[in-house]
């Protein structure tokens, strides 16, 4: 409990540390491997390249495998292209290769047989503008599509939490 008391200190005293923020979250919400979870976020907060999950722990089929992964995406998607906080950020975006991309992605860091085959976040960012509220607005319809598919919380937490050290590549604002 006292790391957790940390984790929200610190995550007052930089109010844009959403990493911290998401880890204490997960905590606090019991995710099953908190360890799991803050080790993903050291490994990946330095580079902020994505790392894949074991493929033997399960994780990938907690989201449902293929079906449930595209599923998921499917309803981002489209949560995304109806929140006004950052439903500009789409136009001109092929939205085909948007779909494949994030399916590659949740797919590859819950240790699905997948390969991400895209541009590095910083890449694909770069130009875009994101600040943290903006990150943030789409971590929030991230969650929300989750729960629309009955992801429990627990393994939205481990989803989150391998996602979130892209925030430092993804938001240059």
């Amino acid at each position: 409990m006292t790391t957790l008391k940390v984790m929200i200190m610190q995550s007052y005293l930089k109010p844009h540390s959403f990493g911290c923020l998401l880890l204490a979250a997960a905590a606090l919400a019991g995710a099953p491997a908190y360890s799991q979870v803050q080790d993903s976020a050291q490994q990946t907060a330095s580079s902020g390249v994505l790392q894949p999950a074991g493929a033997a722990d399960g994780f990938y089929e907690q989201l449902g495998g293929k079906d449930g992964v595209a599923a998921i995406v499917a309803e981002f998607v489209s949560i995304m292209l109806a929140d006004k906080r950052i439903a500009d950020t789409f136009e001109g975006v092929d939205m085909d290769r948007l779909h494949a991309k994030l399916a590659e992605q949740f797919c590859m860091v819950s240790g699905g047989p997948c390969s991400y085959t895209g541009k590095s976040m910083q890449e694909v960012h770069e130009d875009m503008k994101i600040n943290n509220a903006r990150f943030n607005a789409s971590v929030e319809d991230l969650q929300s599509a989750m729960t629309r598919r009955g992801v429990p919380s627990r393994v939205q937490n481990r989803l989150l939490g391998k996602l979130a050290p892209t925030q430092r590549s993804i938001v240059t604002q």
